[in-house]
């Protein structure tokens, strides 16, 4: 175990839905009739801690490994956790729908308008409240250990004294409030905590216009046209700095700003949809039919998405405390256990993070397709179905990094890498891949070794949100289905699926969506396999019923799914490109005999151990062996396959009233 967490760090996620429906309908003639609903829903979304708390965390390092322990560091938590210090999401969402069917012979003509709005508070700031981390730091002329009867002679080394001594050290700065880290996040000059949440409204009035037409007794067509326009009243607040051009390479990093403005939004990006669609019943003696269409439909509203930069403007907030890489060692006294007055030091803040959007990203929105047909066999009213489905991106999501800088080299697979000079040479990394950022190794110097070499130095994490057009999915599925027939029901069907999209989106912030893809170059625009494919799936049920007194049935059944497991890639598990990101980088596969990789002997005995075992693994995947020579591809494997059984039971009662 690496870590524990005490109760005060604990949270329960209180949520609290209310929703008011109203809607009528009315026939005004034998030809016109007409419908409206109108609904208001809340939602709000807010963390209950136990503890109203800075963060509180213990590190203790270990530098050798004790019995039944592993080296490196094991923590505890206590207080409030940092990510739920000021984290609520509150919307506000009113519908209107208003619609007509006019009947006129062969034709249903059906058009209306609605209309959304939602108004939007998301707030996800961490350690507003404080984050301290207590370590152990070596002994030295302004850390001392004097008056600890555990520590002797007040000497401590973090990486050479006893375990009992090490941990003696942590609890030591622990009592006498002398963290190796602490930060708080606050207002920045002329701004609140508050102005850090996003707080804004989208709006979207959609207009549609459909036309059924009956053709005759086989074949019925339908057509229509939809148009959604969003509207967004407030934009975020502008950052001029980082919207400023993109200027020269100075010391070989990027200065200047990222070329985009930050107060993009999607406001006034309509969409026209249209769509068709057919139903035709074969003359025959059993029934049989065939149907279909195609047409363009928009996405639910990305909300979380676009609620990024309204979160990260770079101006709103700052980061201040002591330790690390602010330059600045915290004094003992430092910690204050008031959540509302945390202490304001004076070492150099991280720099900022700023998210665009794109001039050209839009509501996500895909062209779908699909043809069906369904045939009533001779045998036990039988039905077969089959049916094929595609859907085709026209406006999807994807990330992208602004400030990685420019590729440093290219990799022997020709992946780009980033990081400085420093960071190709051996001796500037450990035999475990931690990186050696300072000092003299073997006659070479570390100082300067770091990710992102050509990164802009006034910004941090600086994303875009843009638009994609690839990605497409498939999807084939044929069944037998026969209804309930003397007390018994039945069905079987196969489902095969295959889907790609560029970027899985599985998460709610964007730095998030961006290092969590498997990737060959971080910031390509690639479509692979979906995470969420569902390769192979067969799915059977089976139904009997019984009434044994009266009409009070008694009902039994068993639903049966298989299916291909979730897919997975094959990653390194450090940063192989330099991008500052561990484990999303794909793995490159030599050919044997090939010298573009060299194994190192971690034992030092020249028995190949290393390699042997690589191939080991490389010889039992089918999909590594097919990638021999190259990189293998995003989620090219599938974990194991899956069966599910779900058996229900039920029992009809009488109740008070007839028919009851």
């Amino acid at each position: 175990i690496r870590s524990l967490s005490l109760s005060t760090n604990w949270y329960n996620q209180g949520k609290e839905f209310e929703t008011w429906v109203g809607e009528w309908f009315a026939d005004w003639s034998d030809t016109f009739a007409t419908e409206a609903k109108v609904s208001y829903r809340t939602y709000n979304s807010v963390p209950n801690n136990n503890a109203d708390l800075p963060q509180i965390q213990l590190t203790f390092p270990r530098p050798t490994a004790a019995a039944g322990l592993l080296t490196g560091n094991t923590s505890l938590f206590s207080g409030t956790e940092r990510s739920r210090h000021f984290n609520e999401l509150d919307t506000k969402t009113t519908n209107v729908f208003l619609a007509g069917n006019w009947y006129a012979g062969d034709h249903t003509v059906k058009f209306g308008a609605d209309y959304d709005k939602n108004e939007v508070f998301n707030a996800f700031l961490q350690d507003t409240k404080g984050n301290y981390n207590f370590g152990c730091i070596n002994n030295s002329g302004t850390v001392t250990y004097v008056g600890d009867p555990s520590i002797p002679l007040g000497l401590v080394n973090c990486s050479t004294s006893a375990q009992s001594v090490i941990d003696a050290a942590v609890l030591y700065n622990f009592r006498i409030g002398r963290p190796t880290n602490y930060q708080v996040q606050v207002g920045a000059p002329g701004f609140t905590v508050d102005d850090g949440a996003a707080n804004w409204t989208l709006k979207n009035l959609g207009l549609f216009l459909q036309d059924t037409w009956i053709v005759n007794d086989k074949l019925t067509l339908s057509y229509g046209v939809r148009v959604d326009m969003p509207s967004v009243g407030e934009a975020p607040a502008f950052n001029a700095a980082a919207s400023a051009p993109v200027g020269p390479l100075v010391s070989g990093r990027r200065t200047g700003g990222f070329g985009l403005r930050n107060d993009v939004t999607i406001d006034g990006k309509e969409l026209v949809q249209p769509r068709f669609g057919f139903n035709y019943t074969f003359a025959s003696e059993r029934q049989t039919q065939l149907r279909g269409g195609v047409g363009l439909f928009q996405g639910a509203a990305a909300n979380v998405w676009l609620s990024n930069p309204y979160s990260n403007t770079g101006i709103a907030t700052r980061i201040i405390g002591c330790g690390g890489s602010f330059g600045l060692n915290c004094p003992a006294g430092t910690f204050s256990p008031n959540p509302n007055t945390q202490p304001t030091l004076a070492g150099t803040p991280p720099t900022a993070n700023v998210d665009f959007i794109a001039d050209n990203l839009r509501q996500p929105s895909v062209w779908k397709a699909n043809i069906a047909f369904e045939h009533e066999l001779p045998w036990w009213n039988m039905v077969f179905s089959a049916e094929y489905v595609q859907t085709q991106v026209k406006d999807g999501i994807n990330y992208r990094f602004l400030n990685l800088g420019d590729a440093s080299r290219i990799g022997r697979d020709g992946r780009q890498l980033f990081y400085t000079t420093q960071g190709y040479n051996t001796n500037c990394w450990t035999t475990t891949g931690t990186a050696i950022t300072s000092g003299i190794i073997n006659g070479f110097n570390c100082s300067g070794n770091r990710s992102r070499a050509g990164s802009n130095a006034a910004f941090n994490n600086v994303i875009v949100a843009e638009n994609t057009t690839k990605g497409r999915g498939d999807n084939l599925t044929i069944g037998l289905q026969r209804p309930m027939i003397n007390d018994w029901a039945w069905s079987l069907a196969y489902s095969y699926t295959d889907a790609t999209d560029v970027n899985p989106l599985t998460s709610s912030t964007s730095n998030s969506n961006w290092l969590n893809r498997a990737s060959f170059d971080p910031n390509e625009n690639v479509a692979s396999r979906s995470n969420y494919v569902n390769r192979d799936r067969f799915i059977a049920s089976v139904q009997w019923q019984h009434a044994f007194w009266g009409e009070n049935k008694t009902s039994v059944g068993l639903f049966y799914e298989g299916r291909t497991g979730k897919p997975y890639s094959w990653t390194y598990n450090n940063d192989l490109n330099g991008d500052g990101v561990f484990g999303n980088d794909l793995m490159y596969i030599p050919s044997p005999g090939d010298n573009t990789v060299s194994f190192r002997d971690l034992n030092a005995n020249g028995s190949g151990d290393e390699e042997a075992a690589f191939w080991a693994v490389v010889n039992a995947n089918p999909e590594l062996r097919r990638s021999l020579g190259g990189v293998v591809g995003r989620n090219d494997s599938f974990s194991r396959f899956v069966n599910t059984f779900d058996l229900r039971v039920s029992q009809e009662f009488p109740g008070f009233f007839d028919k009851n």
